[in-house]
């Protein structure tokens, strides 16, 4: 069920992040617990530190030189990379080194492991369980009056949580169990220890937030100023919002003959005329004083 759950949220689109309306600023109102959850496409790039424990019986020794028990724990170090296409599934890829040497002698050994791991994680907020599993190498390289030199295939699994401190922070731990030969003996497996604590840098979360800007953008934008006369002057202004007019209260200015000449320019605005001065072709001066026409025999 936690899988397929996952597996919905891994592939559901991005949300566009929440804006206020009116601005193109993200409106930073989500749960804390929910920020900085992992998305798909990212890349982790870090470094860790922890503690490895030998097996008694192991296989970190040349052959031709014979079996020498290790210390049984020692620092452990290394650098990883990892790859989520999926924001519940990554790739991940690492290199450790571990510090130790001969239990009884105490000449110096350097163990060395090449990683590939699976990673399957939870990416329901930014502490994110994870459980881990894969395969690799594991190496010795030390003098020859201790264990030699020598090089075997080792398998790992192990589970761990993150935490994502910011957009490009991350912080992790983590316990594995470490599986490889152990000094030859058949049907016989070596189960060495791990315990990890470690930071990455993340990286990929500028494509997704490049992706997600239309979208925040035109929610943000504002709808136009309605005008439904079409005259120019918006309905929150203007008187007549029915009727167009070209005055800047959105009415059209008077014309009491209706002759198509407004009355300030109209010299008969009481008489429907036909001149270009508002006045009918034959009036008197008496008409056009008096705005009225005679009454003609």
């Amino acid at each position: 069920m936690i899988a397929s759950l996952a597996l919905s949220l891994a592939l559901a689109p991005a949300p566009a992040p929440p804006v206020h309306h009116g601005t193109s600023a993200p409106a930073d109102r989500e749960r804390w617990i929910l920020r900085h959850r992992p998305v798909r496409g990212l890349w982790e790039l870090g470094a860790f530190a922890g503690v490895f424990v030998v097996a008694k019986p192991h296989d970190f020794y040349d052959v031709d030189l014979g079996y020498r028990r290790l210390r049984r724990a020692g620092p452990d170090a290394g650098l990883r990379a990892a790859y989520y296409p999926l924001s519940f599934l990554g790739l991940e890829g690492e290199f450790a080194g571990i510090w130790t040497a001969a239990q009884y002698g105490g000449q110096p050994a350097f163990l060395y492991g090449l990683r590939l791991s699976g990673i399957v994680q939870l990416p329901l907020s930014r502490v994110v369980p994870f459980a881990i599993g894969g395969y690799g190498l594991g190496g010795i390289r030390s003098p020859r009056d201790a264990l030699g030199n020598d090089v075997d295939p080792i398998g790992h699994y192990g589970l761990g949580v993150k935490l994502f401190v910011t957009d490009w922070i991350a912080l992790r731990v983590e316990g594995r169990h470490l599986l490889g030969p152990a000094a030859h003996q058949r049907r016989v497996v070596a189960s060495h220890g791990e315990v990890l604590a470690g930071v990455s840098v993340t990286l990929g979360r500028g494509k997704l937030r490049r992706a997600a800007a239309p979208a925040a953008a035109a929610v943000a934008a504002p709808p136009p100023p309605r005008d439904t006369d079409g005259d120019g002057v918006q309905d929150v202004a203007d008187r007549c919002p029915g009727f167009a007019g070209s005055a800047t209260d959105g009415c059209a200015p008077p014309d009491a003959d209706d002759d198509g000449i407004v009355d300030r320019f109209d010299s008969c605005p009481q008489v429907e005329g036909a001149g270009t001065d508002g006045c009918p072709v034959h009036a008197t001066a008496e008409e056009t004083e008096a705005g009225e026409p005679s009454k003609l025999p």
